[in-house]
């Protein structure tokens, strides 16, 4: 798969011939442009119409969560390290829950632990 700077790389060196091209052959080079960016046509052909340089944000994005979560997100890790666990998490989210008052800096919060399972993809049911 290819990187979006990729992707503009590989269609400023396309534009000229796709640009002299008959329609026949404008139509080939979207086929291999598919094959080879696995973009879709129409959206080769925007490209191919307008500038092919990317622009810097205007503006960077906000914070998706509050401190409590990061806060809450910070403990699992450093609790998580200190257990030995296979390859699901399933352990490191048991003993966070039921050790969670020991930690002396949060108190349990079903809506926290809703936020920090949709962060982490974490096993949802076991909030309630």
């Amino acid at each position: 798969k290819m990187t979006i700077e990729e992707v503009y790389k590989y269609l400023r060196l396309m534009k000229g011939r796709y640009e002299r091209a008959d329609r026949k052959t404008k139509g080939e080079l979207l086929n291999e442009m598919e094959q080879v960016t696995g973009r879709q046509r129409k959206s080769l052909i925007r490209l191919l119409r307008g500038n092919l340089h990317r622009q810097p944000r205007q503006r960077e994005r906000g914070r998706t969560y509050k401190a409590d979560v990061d806060d809450a997100l910070r403990v699992i890790w450093e609790k998580a390290t200190t257990i030995s666990v296979r390859n699901d998490y399933s352990p490191i989210w048991y003993h966070w829950r039921n050790n969670w008052p020991s930690t002396g800096k949060y108190t349990w919060d079903p809506h926290l632990c809703n936020s920090v399972l949709s962060k982490t993809n974490t096993l949802a049911h076991s909030c309630h």
